[in-house]
């Protein structure tokens, strides 16, 4: 259909399942409980949140990618928080207020970090 990006599939067909337990094992990029999602890298270095599409549309500060947008896309699907892809696509919303070695009160602008908050 044309509301869907694919069929269902076994751990999202992004992990092994462990039948005994009933758990999904995650290839490596992948996370959530059936490996639905994709990972952040490298846990945001520990310098930044790893947020959804949805919830950096959200945010004021997930620049370059919004400005308080409040929505996520511009269909009323995407509005509603159906569309396929709302919660599959993560990244890092880096923290710019930790020190990166510049003098003090300075601090590290958001569009030069790596994409792991780097």
């Amino acid at each position: 259909s044309h509301e869907h990006a694919h069929p269902m599939a076994e751990c999202s067909n992004n992990g092994i399942c462990e039948r005994q337990i009933g758990q999904c094992t995650c290839f490596e990029g992948w996370e959530g409980l059936s490996c639905e999602r994709r990972a952040c890298p490298n846990a945001c270095s520990g310098h930044g949140i790893c947020a959804s599409m949805k919830e950096q549309a959200m945010m004021s500060n997930a620049l370059p990618l919004s400005n308080n947008i409040s929505h996520y896309g511009a269909t009323d699907k995407t509005k509603a928080g159906i569309a396929w892809d709302y919660d599959y696509m993560y990244s890092c919303v880096c923290d710019s207020s930790w020190s990166v070695g510049l003098d003090r009160g300075e601090y590290q602008v958001p569009e030069y970090f790596e994409p792991d908050c780097r």
